[in-house]
């Protein structure tokens, strides 16, 4: 009986899901995100692997398909808020089937 009970509770808890439009991810915690990463590679400077590896880095929501990089795009498509560059869907990419592409807004 316990072990049937512990398999329930379990089945419950990984059925509740957050609300899809959650957001997880604000501006806020992906700027200190992005400069805890900056002051990783930075103090490393390269001894590693032979280059500073701070770069163009992304955050994806999957659910709200929303991106937080911390450098904008040659595109233009990633507008500028709060110290980040964020747009409201994931354009579509090579290795991704999606529909034609659409217009992303900030």
């Amino acid at each position: 009986m316990k072990n049937r009970l512990i398999i329930l509770i379990t089945l419950l808890i990984a059925g509740c899901q957050a609300e899809k439009n959650a957001i997880y991810l604000t501006p806020e915690k992906a700027l200190d995100y992005f400069q805890e990463i900056k002051e990783v590679c930075d103090k490393d400077n390269g001894k590693l692997w032979g280059i500073n590896l701070y770069a163009p880095l992304m955050f994806v929501d999957r659910n709200t398909r929303r991106i937080v990089a911390n450098m904008s795009d040659d595109e233009g498509l990633l507008k500028e808020r709060e110290g980040v560059f964020t747009a409201t869907e994931v354009p579509c990419l090579p290795w991704c089937p999606c529909p034609p592409r659409r217009t992303i807004t900030g």
